[in-house]
């Protein structure tokens, strides 16, 4: 089960979205009532654990030992790219399927 977000009625509306039975309905998105949560979830937070273990795991795998400051540095970097990457494909899937 998935949901969409549909404005071709407008005022915005999500559509629940089930594999089986197609659409199961429609209710009004209230942007407003957003929680930190789901700005979480636009990150896609189990693919950015990835991608910032795969980068820790070069740090240390480096010949050279590195600075723990720009080591950390690199690292939060990665993880607010990733983040945003994910949250900027959440959007272009979301205008893409008007």
């Amino acid at each position: 089960m998935g949901r969409r977000f549909d404005d071709s009625l407008g005022g915005g509306f999500i559509r629940d979205l089930n594999e089986d039975h197609g659409e199961q309905g429609l209710f009004r998105c209230n942007p407003a009532a957003a929680d930190w949560r789901d700005f979480l979830a636009l990150t896609k937070p189990r693919v950015l654990s990835l991608v910032v273990f795969t980068g820790l795991c070069g740090l240390l795998a480096a010949p050279h030992a590195i600075n723990p400051v720009l080591g950390f540095t690199a690292i939060l970097c990665i993880a607010l790219g990733a983040g945003r990457r994910g949250a900027l494909n959440q959007w272009y899937e979301a205008i893409s399927t008007r």
